[in-house]
């Protein structure tokens, strides 16, 4: 601090006071010696003091004990970064504690220094505060992995936050191609990443942020979200119901994250379950040996390489029957009023048949009538092996041969079939004949018939030496076009009542004896007919 020195006679002019200050002059009055008065004057501000830190990001926030002021408000701070070396004015002014430093860089070393200034000048520095300026994390490491349903646990050994605490982590699944913040923020080991796909690998890579910034990227860790078994199926219907058969239609559920290889299904509400085979992946699927008339509980379940999956709800479906079948005696008959003449081109003969006499000999399918009446088809077995066909009245006929007898009381399914070039043969069950004579012989059961059959076959179940004992189901008799192709063999019996097509002269629907379903018949019976709804095909 500094003083000067006076005396009373340098303040007075005349008697007065040469200061301008009256105070001054009257203090000096009293004073009424001649004596040494000391007047204090202003000094540059003394060092502040007691400095330290916070950090708003790479902003170095510096409180401090302000020193004297030197007697003279101060007017602003200087500070030094580099220990005093050089120092920089605040701009605009700062006068008081705390005073900000910015542009610093993260992670660097500083030594900071601070000076006051007023009006007399620059003050003297303050000691040294040596700071570290925060920087953006460095790498989570060591990272690892459990798996939840469809997520993924990753556990890490967090880096050095940077000198600021860690405020979130982001998470990338595509090996750092875009990265994702955490929502709500996660701050420490372990991190949840949901969301991930059954069956899928992910390159994962971890960062942290503080308020920095982001920081350096982890090592990838490759996750595999294991595959699970298959969601349920959905939205099943049925259709194409036949006797021995329905196809469920289904929206096919999530696989799980691996393929399905194929379905079970189901046809006792869910108690047992079995495999397509062969395999079946996508709608629909079709359910077969099933039983005529009857009623089902139908489930799905989709398979993966995990196994089989949830069960679908059921659906109930009740396959075809046949109304009812013809009983005839052994004496007695179906007669056709109108009668079929098939001609000379194309025709079917379609039954199903079922043999209660012990043996096969002259049993009647198909034969003509009344007497008198020529050039008309019979049908009959001459024995277990061999179907006959015979031109009535010429009596030239054609044969058709087995490699074995049809079982007894059973039913079994028949087609006498001749296509537009007159290529002929019969059918057993979908196999074809594996002989055959009269005709121009072709290979495998078949030969060319060109006769015309231009007579009525009015008989169902007899012809002048031949009666059916047993039953027949479904006999259809179709002039003009071959149902079934005579070149191929074998072929799959159908499971489903037969129905009116185009060019039927006959058929026999079983829901009633005299009821023909072409509409084209008036059917009358001879002797003892029984209809049965309980002994049909299906």
């Amino acid at each position: 601090m500094s003083f000067y020195r006076t005396h009373r006679a340098q303040y007075l002019r005349s008697d007065n006071c040469r200061s301008n200050d009256l105070a001054t002059c009257d203090t000096f009055r009293r004073l009424g010696v001649n004596q040494p008065v000391y007047v204090q004057l202003a000094t540059a501000p003394s060092s502040p003091d007691s400095l330290s830190v916070s950090f708003n990001g790479t902003d170095a926030i510096i409180s401090f004990l302000e020193g004297f002021n030197g007697g003279t408000n101060i007017t602003n701070y200087q500070y030094s970064i580099n220990d005093g070396v050089s120092y920089t004015d605040f701009s605009p002014a700062v006068i008081t504690s705390p005073i900000t430093i910015t542009g610093l860089t993260g992670g660097s070393t500083y030594f900071i220094k601070l000076k006051a200034v007023n009006s007399i000048g620059v003050g003297s520095e303050s000691s040294a505060l040596s700071i570290t300026i925060p920087s953006a994390p460095l790498a989570p490491t060591s990272l690892s992995y459990s798996t939840s349903g469809t997520s993924a646990i990753i556990s890490f050994a967090a880096g050095s936050n940077g000198g600021s605490a860690i405020t979130n982590y982001q998470y990338s699944t595509n090996g750092g191609t875009s990265f994702s913040a955490f929502n709500p923020a996660i701050t420490s080991s372990p991190v949840t990443i949901i969301g991930l796909t059954n069956g899928s690998t992910y390159s994962v890579i971890l960062k942290a942020v503080n308020v920095i910034g982001t920081g350096a990227s982890s090592a990838a860790l490759s996750v595999v979200i294991p595959a699970i078994a298959p969601s349920a199926p959905t939205d099943l219907s049925s259709s194409q119901i036949s006797a021995n058969s329905v196809n469920i239609s289904f929206t096919a559920g999530s696989n799980g994250g691996s393929a399905i290889t194929n379905y079970q299904y189901s046809t006792n509400g869910g108690t047992s379950f079995t495999a397509f085979n062969p395999t079946d992946n996508s709608s629909p699927v079709t359910i077969t040996g099933l039983n005529g008339g009857t009623t089902y509980s139908i489930l799905l379940k989709a398979v993966n390489s995990v196994g089989a999956g949830t069960a679908s709800s059921a659906i109930s479906v009740t396959t075809a029957k046949i109304a009812g079948s013809i009983q005839l005696n052994g004496s007695s008959n179906l007669i056709l009023t109108n009668g079929v003449a098939v001609g000379g081109g194309a025709y079917t003969l379609e039954t199903w048949f079922y043999n209660t006499a012990s043996d096969w000999t002259m049993r009647s399918l198909l034969g003509g009538g009344p007497e008198g009446v020529t050039n008309c088809l019979s049908v009959f077995f001459s024995n277990g092996t061999t179907i006959t066909t015979d031109l009535f009245g010429p009596g030239t006929q054609r044969s058709y041969t087995f490699a074995q007898s049809p079982s007894l009381n059973a039913w079994h399914h028949f087609v006498l079939v001749r296509n537009s070039t007159n290529v002929e043969t019969v059918f057993i069950d979908g196999n074809r004949a594996t002989g055959c004579a009269g005709g121009t012989a072709q290979s495998g059961g078949r030969q060319t018939n060109s006769l015309n059959y231009s007579g009525m076959s009015r008989n169902i179940g007899s012809q002048w030496n031949a009666q059916w004992t047993g039953y027949f189901a479904n006999f259809r008799i179709v002039v003009g076009t071959a149902v079934y192709n005579p070149l191929s063999s074998p072929f799959t019996v159908p499971n489903a009542a037969l129905t009116n097509i185009s060019n039927t002269r006959y058929l026999m629907t079983g829901s009633s004896i005299t009821n023909d379903g072409s509409s084209t018949q008036t059917v009358t019976t001879n002797g003892t007919v029984t209809l049965s709804t309980s002994n049909v095909p299906f």
